[in-house]
């Protein structure tokens, strides 16, 4: 199994060259994002993820890691649509109540 490691400076580079990189990819392989962790409370979600998925053809299969419940559910796979404000409401809705590491980091 191949490792591409890219670095987490933020900038539009990461997601130029994560895309690039899917696209060399051979089908059968997966990426891996986190959108947003428990590090800190975030006002709203990044979008590099949802980004990635439509430049890639790719889908998006959200997983929520409980650690109030101490489960990991895994959701259907998704497929963006093209209307990131109606994807996303439809993204957090699968999260709502799932509680993080770090729980008052948690607002959904």
């Amino acid at each position: 199994m191949g490792h591409y490691f890219v670095a987490r400076d933020g900038s539009f580079a990461d997601r130029r060259e994560v895309i690039k990189i899917l696209k060399k990819i051979k089908n059968g392989k997966a990426i891996f994002i986190a959108p947003e962790g428990t590090r800190k409370v975030v006002e709203r979600w990044k979008t590099g993820f949802y980004q990635i998925a439509l430049k890639t053809n790719c889908k998006i299969l959200p997983v929520a890691f409980d650690w109030k419940k101490r489960e990991v559910r895994i959701f259907e796979v998704f497929s963006p649509t093209h209307s990131y404000e109606n994807d996303l409401k439809f993204l957090k809705s699968l999260f709502k109540g799932v509680k993080g590491k770090i729980s008052e980091n948690s607002r959904l």
